[in-house]
C-alpha cells in the first residue's frame, strides 16, 4: 500500500509542479515550443530509472502475492521466482 501513497503523492506534485516549471520557461524564452526539451528530458530521466533501477519481475510477483494474500488462496513465490509453498483456505 505504499507504493499507491507514494503514487497520489508524485502525481499531485508533479501536476502541480510541471505546468508552473514548463509556464516559467516559456516566460523567460517569449516561445512557446521551449518548453517541450524540458519535457522530453523529464520523460528521458524517468524511463532510465524505470529500466535500470526498478526490478519489474520482482515488482509482479509481489503483486501477484499480495493479490493471491487478499483473495485467501496464496501461492507464494520466492524473490527467484521458484514456487515455495502452496496454502489455500479462502476468504469469504
Amino acid at each position: 500500500m505504499q507504493f499507491f501513497g507514494l503514487f497520489g503523492l508524485s502525481t499531485s506534485a508533479s501536476s502541480m509542479i510541471g505546468p508552473n516549471v514548463i509556464q516559467a520557461i516559456i516566460d523567460k524564452s517569449g516561445n512557446n515550443w521551449d518548453g517541450f526539451p524540458f519535457l522530453f528530458a523529464v520523460c528521458i530521466a524517468a524511463s532510465l530509472v524505470l529500466w535500470f533501477a526498478v526490478d519489474m519481475q520482482r515488482g509482479r510477483r509481489a503483486a501477484v502475492r499480495w493479490a493471491a494474500e487478499q483473495r485467501g488462496t496464496a501461492t507464494t513465490y520466492s524473490d527467484r521466482g521458484d514456487k515455495a509453498s502452496v496454502a489455500g483456505s479462502r476468504k469469504s
